[in-house]
């Protein structure tokens, strides 16, 4: 490997060593909403309705993208290092993304429905 290729190496390996520091501080410090409030249409629970209680669980969701991006971004320059770096990120990405759309969809079918609803006249 020619010298300005193994410190492009190192570079790249704390870029990926800071952002896996990133994640893992969104990812801790994340608490999971009791609840959400979910849009009129939202058939499947996939939509959300653009409200404040739900601007937490929203704005990691966009975190988790905005990481994916940022991953996608950075070079390997063919090295398996690299590679295997962000091979184990993207899978955490992955990960958590799945583990939100999970609690979302839990509490979509927990919430009350106008059926269930008392009504009182």
């Amino acid at each position: 490997m020619l010298p300005g290729a193994l410190a492009s190496g190192y570079f790249l390996g704390s870029v990926y060593d800071d952002l896996v520091i990133e994640i893992n501080v969104y990812i801790k410090s994340f608490v999971y909403p009791r609840e959400l409030d979910f849009a009129e249409n939202s058939e499947d629970g996939l939509v959300l309705a653009n409200t404040e209680k739900n601007k937490p669980f929203i704005d990691q969701l966009r975190n988790l993208y905005s990481f994916r991006v940022q991953l996608n971004n950075i070079p390997e320059y063919y090295n398996e290092q690299l590679r295997s770096k962000r091979e184990a990120i993207g899978e955490v990405i992955k990960q958590n993304l799945h583990r939100m759309k999970k609690h979302q969809l839990m509490l979509f079918y927990r919430r009350p429905t106008t059926a269930h609803r008392t009504h009182h006249f």
